[in-house]
Formats: C-alpha cells, structure tokens, sequence
C-alpha cells in the first residue's frame, strides 16, 4: 500500500476509506498481504482529480466511477498523471487538453451557488462562488481582456443561481 500511496500521492488512510465506501475495489489477497493492482491507481489519479479540480463529493464521484470502463478511466488518467504515475502504468504521454473536458462533465449547476458575470450581450461566464484564488483572478482577467476601458473590474458579489 506505501508504493500506491506515495505513486498516487495519497494518504494509506484516505485509500482505505475509498475501499470501504466502494471508489475502489477491494485489494486482492495475496499470502499475508494484499495487492493492488494497476486499476487502482487509475481509479487513485481520477478520484483525487474529481475531488481537487472539481470538488466533487465522493458520493458523486463514486456514481461518476460507475458509469465509467476501465478503458474511459485510462484514457482520463493519462491526460491527468505524472510522468512517475504514467511509466508505472505503462502509458503514453497525456493527449491535448479537451480529452478531460470531453469525459468528465462539470457538476451539475442545481448542486452549486454560482456568480453570473455578463461578458458582452447574449455572452455569460459562471463562476462557482466556491472558486479558488487563481480562478477568480482568471475570470477578473476574463473581463478586463473584455473592458480594457472599465479599468480594473471586481467580480460581482455571489448570485444564486442553483
């Protein structure tokens, strides 16, 4: 378990808390020992991915998992992975970038309290108000790309639209 843990960067604790809520299978038994196999640093790389990027709870990323084959999670995992994590898995460098985008959906809007920032008519930008620091920077530059003559525009305050 310390090889999957430090390859997937992720607690031995928080592993076996994903095998007991079913994100990942059981480890198969192995003598005295137990053994993971490549599907659960797959599953590691995405899961840690679904939780950081798109703050997804792990009742939600275990239905993502769900729906998802073997083949689905490794053509996501090597677009998020290391270089370390895609040599132990025998895999290629990672795609462009839209390979992520196309196979995981961003959370449903209901789920979420958005800011909606009108960018020019018929053209808006949502911002979960949950954002993160540099994403917020980014859509302040979004909108002074946009209005270079409004000078420095503050994001709105929240408006809930979930």
């Amino acid at each position: 378990m310390r090889e999957l843990a430090a390859l997937s960067e992720t607690s031995p604790r928080s592993i076996r808390s994903y095998v007991a809520a079913k994100l990942l299978p059981a480890p198969e038994p192995h003598g005295k020992a137990t053994r993971y196999v490549r599907e659960h640093l797959l599953r590691l790389i995405v899961i840690r991915w679904l939780l950081r990027e798109r703050r997804l709870g792990l009742p939600t990323i275990l239905a993502e998992l769900r729906t998802r084959s073997v083949e689905q999670l490794e053509s996501l995992a090597v677009a998020l992975s290391s270089d370390a994590q895609r040599t132990a898995l025998g895999l290629s460098a990672p795609p462009q970038s839209g390979a992520i985008v196309a196979l995981v959906p961003p959370p449903p809007m209901q789920d979420r309290h958005w800011q909606r920032l009108v960018l020019a008519p018929g053209l808006e930008l949502f911002l979960a108000h949950d954002a993160t620091p540099p994403v917020r920077r980014l859509a302040s530059e979004v909108l002074e790309w946009l209005h270079p003559t409004m000078g420095s525009r503050r994001i709105p305050e929240s408006q809930n639209l979930g």
